[in-house]
């Protein structure tokens, strides 16, 4: 039953409605329906990025992922890239 329920667990707790994020000079927040959370920039270990999704990893080990398909254009990704890793640098 344990091995079940761990299986299953990502599909149970999946979130189907569009998640909102918002990033700053002061960090991020996010929202789905009712629940939200954020971080400070001080707060976040890393900012990583790859061809497929840009990852905002924090302290803790938790991350979030934004997939390519969150950007109208190469171009906004870049400069949202650039935008979080200069936040969080400084």
């Amino acid at each position: 039953m344990v091995i079940v329920l761990m299986a299953a667990w990502p599909q149970i707790a999946f979130k189907s409605q569009e998640r909102v994020l918002e990033v700053g000079p002061e960090g991020w927040s996010s929202r789905i329906a009712k629940k939200y959370g954020s971080r400070t920039w001080k707060a976040v270990a890393s900012v990583q990025s790859n061809d497929e999704v840009i990852s905002i990893v924090s302290a803790s080990g938790n991350a979030l992922l934004i997939p390519m398909r969150a950007f109208q254009s190469q171009s906004a990704r870049e400069a949202f890239l650039l935008d979080i890793r200069r936040w969080h640098e400084a």
